[in-house]
């Protein structure tokens, strides 16, 4: 089967090499892994992205944008994100079904407004979570918008990552989202958690979609941009990702892999948060001092609530939804 994913919304060209040895955020990394796990179970998988020069090949092949009109007509066609390439998708490339568009935002008020496209080309619409789902139909449903089917497919977690016997560093946290992402409200948390246990140390790292602000404080150590195997390794070192966020997460992977190494999480309950990690002791009012303190404290004394991942989100799991819904009539 021939799959073509659309992606004119990354700041810089992805592949499987960048995704094995550069820093990538979030989304562009589950493209590769889901891109990478059709191509590796027989599928001819190709994606085509603004601002690649040169197209490149591992499993699946990562071409420019341009290059989509003259390659040869896939059964499957998916656009990232917005919906602006979808009437160019059906017509250009001769579409009549099985166009997708896979949303990894809180972008349903964008949507709305272009039903009408999603309406015309008969876009499937692929969320990658039960919540985000669940959000967009009820809006759409609110705006008696019914011609339109929704489904959600969760992001995969890599096969490879799992706990790791090593003991956790019981005075490092972690901070590895956006800065968007309750950074500020971390640090002012961190601070207040140091005047407990002054050897508290905080490691932030940033998947580069927003500029890092500058940021000088003790026991803080800015990381910058990370390759995912090094981030990960930080993560499997932490007692804590520790992430006073209230942005909500369509998805929140840096929890599910906090979760698939062993590593607990602290953060607030919004958007898919409870869905992805499904055990309410990781979850607190980040607004309320006392309650994160004195959940840190207990933890430290008493060790943290078990990590663990569910399975639904290993990659194998993900590979097979995405191969089941491409190949459905």
């Amino acid at each position: 089967m021939r799959i073509h994913f659309y992606d004119i919304t990354a700041n810089k060209p992805y592949d499987a090499y960048v995704l094995e040895n550069e820093p990538l955020g979030g989304t562009e990394a589950t493209v590769v892994r889901v891109a990478e796990g059709l191509a590796a179970i027989g599928h001819e998988v190709k994606v085509f992205q603004e601002g690649r020069k040169e197209a490149v090949k591992n499993l699946a092949e990562y071409l420019p944008l341009g290059e989509a009109e003259t390659a040869e007509t896939p059964h499957a066609a998916i656009c990232l994100r917005i919906p602006i390439l979808l009437p160019y998708v059906e017509k250009k490339l001769k579409l009549s079904h099985k166009l997708f568009l896979w949303c990894h935002d809180f972008n349903e008020n964008d949507l709305i407004l272009d039903y009408p496209i999603l309406k015309d080309t008969k876009t499937h619409v692929i969320c990658v979570s039960r919540t985000q789902q669940q959000i967009f139909k009820s809006r759409f449903l609110a705006n008696k918008l019914i011609d339109c089917k929704i489904t959600f497919i969760y992001n995969p977690i890599d096969d490879c990552l799992g706990p790791k016997l090593i003991p956790h560093n019981p005075n490092k946290l972690v901070y590895f989202s956006s800065p968007h992402k309750g950074l500020e409200h971390t640090l002012d948390m961190f601070q207040k958690l140091r005047e407990h246990v002054p050897e508290y140390e905080l490691f932030i790292a940033n998947p580069g979609y927003y500029e890092l602000p500058e940021v000088k404080m003790q026991n803080v150590t800015v990381l910058g941009n990370l390759p995912h195997k090094k981030a990960i390794q930080h993560v499997r070192e932490a007692f804590c990702t520790f992430h006073m966020n209230e942005y909500p997460e369509t998805f929140g992977l840096v929890y599910a892999e906090s979760l698939a190494v062993g590593t607990p999480v602290l953060t607030s309950k919004c958007g898919a948060t409870y869905e992805i990690i499904g055990n309410q002791e990781f979850l607190i009012n980040v607004n309320n001092e006392k309650k994160v303190i004195d959940k840190i404290l207990k933890w430290r004394k008493d060790g943290a609530p078990k990590a663990e991942m569910k399975e639904d989100f290993r990659l194998e799991n993900v590979v097979k939804q995405w191969d089941n819904l491409l190949q459905k009539d």
